[in-house]
């Protein structure tokens, strides 16, 4: 009876040997050990690490291996293995029921299985993160005025085109939050389908832990002093409120801008007169519309949490994408050992340097996985008897 094994690779390697079927260690030790005839196919996607790059290679793999069930025999036996996020592709893949049934199984190599859920950042949390965006957004003008010498019209302009840029992404902030979720949760997969393998301290999963830890701790801070600003506001209009202020930054930092950049390139009266002119009036319409109190006390919590939004940006860009690192003030993803409820997961040695050719250095935990023959022996135990 034959068997077909389809192989995908992980996050970054979208040129992994250990998925060619004529590289491949894993390959050659499945083709030795499983009953032949044993076909291996190579599933290849971008490994870009974002929700949307993984949602995409999964529409592409229900193709692939419906393609394969097509071209075999209607008695073979078909798996999956995948190493890293190549897992959360395959889970995506079978959230569709009809495909799932016709997969004898899939097996999850070292891989970060993202969960998400709402994060409480208190009331008004989302508001004090946008105006802290928009803080550290004129600084950053600033410093690029300053480096670049733009004149202070071109300055402005890109001034009010990113916030008039972050009040879309606001306004559009539940429906990409919603797709999000949409997007990394997976519908519930019959465990015995599924063999979890990862190797002892793993050095990906601890970066992502250390990821999470500082997200954690970040949005503890912003969440406390969210609650102690909503003990000073009024919570009625809060959407047009927020919107009102990035108009406000908006006047006050282009009319900053416009008179630093003109006092820095020439004593031109006409654009220090507009730059004072335009602050003064973002300044008027801040007070006619907020207490004097309560505004300033926001600006000054703005001012402390806009360090904060970009450490958190920063911290979880590289392990978990520019989409979750934007959205996780308002969502809770974390990345752990199995899915979502009860679930077996098989923790092994991790190979050292007398397992491997290198006999000086040791092996990455987190790759060395695809090629260990301890996982080999493990597979195709499991592989057998999910075929009988």
């Amino acid at each position: 009876m034959a068997t077909v094994v389809t192989l995908i690779h992980g996050t970054w390697a979208k040129r992994s040997d250990w998925t060619d079927p004529e590289k491949s260690l894993m390959a050659d030790a499945l083709r030795s050990f499983l009953p032949p005839p044993v076909e291996i196919l190579r599933f290849a996607w971008s490994g870009r690490n974002s929700p949307r790059a993984r949602r995409v290679a999964a529409d592409n793999l229900r193709d692939h291996l419906r393609n394969a069930i097509n071209n075999n025999p209607v008695n073979a036996h078909h798996f999956v293995i995948a190493h890293s996020h190549g897992g959360n592709v395959a889970l995506q893949a079978l959230n569709d029921p009809g495909l799932m049934q016709t997969i004898d199984g899939v097996a999850c190599l070292s891989t970060p299985f993202l969960s998400v859920r709402d994060r409480e950042v208190g009331p008004n949390g989302r508001h004090m993160v946008l105006l802290a965006t928009v803080l550290w957004l004129v600084a950053g003008l600033v410093i690029v005025c300053g480096y670049f010498e733009l004149r202070w019209y071109s300055l402005a302009g890109l001034n009010v085109l990113l916030l008039s840029l972050l009040a879309k992404l606001y306004c559009g902030w539940d429906v990409m939050v919603t797709n999000l979720k949409r997007s990394i949760t997976i519908v519930p997969i019959c465990p015995e389908r599924i063999r979890i393998l990862r190797f002892a301290g793993d050095e990906a999963s601890a970066a992502l832990l250390t990821s999470q830890f500082i997200c954690d701790v970040t949005t503890r801070i912003v969440t406390r002093l969210s609650i102690w600003i909503a003990k000073a506001k009024e919570r009625r209009g809060q959407r047009l409120r927020t919107l009102v202020m990035i108009a406000v930054c908006s006047l006050i930092g282009s009319g900053i801008l416009m008179g630093a950049a003109a006092l820095l390139q020439a004593p031109d009266y006409t654009p220090i007169i507009a730059g004072i002119l335009l602050s003064l009036a973002g300044v008027v319409l801040a007070l006619r519309l907020f207490p004097i109190g309560v505004f300033a006390y926001e600006i000054l919590v703005s001012i402390l949490v806009a360090p904060l939004v970009i450490l958190l940006t920063l911290a979880l860009l590289v392990p978990f994408g520019l989409t979750v690192a934007l959205a996780n003030l308002t969502l809770d993803v974390s990345a752990d050992a199995s899915p979502t409820g009860s679930w077996t997961v098989h923790l092994l040695d991790p190979p050292s340097t007398v397992d491997t050719a290198d006999v000086e250095m040791p092996p990455r935990k987190h790759s060395a996985i695809y090629d260990s023959p301890a996982v080999f022996e493990d597979l195709c135990a499991w592989m057998k008897q999910r075929s009988h």
